[in-house]
């Protein structure tokens, strides 16, 4: 968890989905099964309005438990040609 230098620790568990993100819970469910790691896949792209910041910490404590290694960053630090 130290290592992954996320801004704050909330879950999946924690995730409001009373938020306008209800339609969203099937998709954040399937992305708990962390199949998006092996697969490389960018999860997030440009998408807007899915508070990605802690779905994306969320994702990365199920990673870290699930026995991964974990590093947070932002789409603005990793440049625009990964925002595709």
């Amino acid at each position: 968890m130290k290592t992954a230098s996320f801004p704050f620790k909330k879950t999946l568990d924690e995730f409001d989905f009373s938020l306008g993100q209800r339609g969203k819970r099937q998709v954040i469910t399937e992305l708990a099964g962390l199949g998006f790691i092996h697969a490389a896949t960018n999860v997030w792209g440009r998408s807007r309005g899915v508070t990605k910041t802690h779905l994306s910490v969320g994702l990365g404590i199920e990673a870290i438990v699930g026995g991964n290694v974990v590093y947070f960053t932002t789409m603005a630090k990793m440049g625009t040609n990964w925002a595709v």
